[in-house]
C-alpha cells in the first residue's frame, strides 16, 4: 500500500461507512421499517445497530492493518496513519452512535 493510501484510507473508509449507514436510515424510513416489529425491536433498529457494529468492526480492521504495517515506512507516515486510524475509529463510534440510541424516523 502506498504512503498516500495509508494516510487517506481510515478517513475514506469512515466516509463510506457514514454514508452507507445514514443511507440505510433514509431507506428504512422510506420503506417504513420502524413499523415492522422483530421481537421487541423494529426492523429499522436491528438493521441500523447491526450496521453500526459492522462499521466499527471494519474500521477496527483498517486500524489493525495500519498497526501491523511493515516497519520500513517513514516514521512520519506511520505516525500520521495511526493517528488517522484512531481518528477514524472514534469518528465511527461518535457519528454513528445516534443510529443506535435515537428515535429512527420523525
Amino acid at each position: 500500500m502506498s504512503d498516500i493510501a495509508r494516510i487517506f484510507a481510515p478517513l475514506l473508509v469512515w466516509l463510506a461507512l457514514f454514508s452507507a449507514i445514514y443511507g440505510l436510515h433514509g431507506l428504512g424510513c422510506g420503506l417504513d421499517w420502524p413499523g415492522i416489529d422483530m421481537g421487541g425491536w423494529s426492523l429499522q433498529r436491528i438493521v441500523l445497530v447491526s450496521g453500526w457494529a459492522s462499521a466499527m468492526g471494519l474500521q477496527a480492521l483498517v486500524l489493525g492493518a495500519l498497526v501491523r504495517a511493515p516497519r520500513s515506512l517513514s516514521p512520519l507516515v506511520r505516525q500520521v496513519s495511526l493517528v488517522l486510524g484512531a481518528t477514524g475509529m472514534a469518528a465511527v463510534i461518535w457519528t454513528l452512535f445516534p443510529v443506535a440510541v435515537a428515535s429512527t424516523c420523525s
